[in-house]
């Protein structure tokens, strides 16, 4: 007969064999909204206060976001998956793109990889929004290859949402919907924020 202290032992020795008992990392392949932030912009003479999502792409906090969300403001208050309110700061923008680079403190923190491939038109595409993950497809190149145009739902506050591709990795930032065009919808390529940052490239910013 197996005595509990025999069980006992198997489950100790089971949980240590597959990886100990501490808590194991977030995977963002299946749960990318582990990465993604609330950003609460600020008043500025750019404009009234505005609301949006950015997501995380380091595990020391190198966030990405919508330029309009940050509003020129060198700090804004975000909310972290957890519900922990911290200040993040402004790291670069470029409004030509429309994307800006934010840094929050942290370590160890769940983060999306860039997308740094080459990518067509009709790539299935999701976006990690306020109102979850909605899907769709990549449609077409707009503005001579600068924005992407995509028909998946975006709700009022998802600027700056992720939009990724089957494999988790991100291949935009979610800049809003085509003015006239309420059904499509569009983002910055990963190249414009690559091209800012290209440390984003290091392995200790993409894991």
């Amino acid at each position: 007969m197996i005595q509990r202290w025999h069980v006992a032992l198997i489950v100790v020795l089971t949980t240590i064999a597959v990886g100990g008992c501490g808590p194991k990392p977030v995977s963002t392949f299946l749960h990318p909204e582990a990465a993604v932030i609330q950003i609460r912009g600020a008043a500025s003479d750019r404009g009234p206060a505005a609301q949006g999502r950015g997501f995380v792409v380091s595990s020391d906090g190198l966030v990405i976001t919508c330029a309009n969300v940050v509003n020129g403001n060198r700090a804004v208050s975000v909310s972290m998956p957890g519900g922990k309110e911290v200040s993040a700061d402004l790291v670069q923008e470029d409004r030509d793109s429309g994307v800006a680079i934010l840094r929050v403190s942290g370590k160890d923190l769940p983060a999306l990889r860039p997308y740094e491939d080459e990518i067509n038109p009709g790539l299935h595409v999701r976006v990690v929004g306020e109102g979850g993950i909605t899907h769709g497809v990549f449609e077409n190149w707009e503005n001579f290859g600068r924005d992407i145009a995509f028909n998946a739902r975006i709700g009022p506050n998802d600027c700056g949402a992720p939009l990724l591709a089957d494999d988790g990795r991100v291949i935009g930032v979610v800049l809003g919907h085509f003015e006239g065009r309420p059904s499509e919808s569009r983002a910055a390529p990963m190249w414009h924020v690559l091209k800012l940052m290209p440390n984003l490239k290091a392995p200790s910013l993409t894991q």
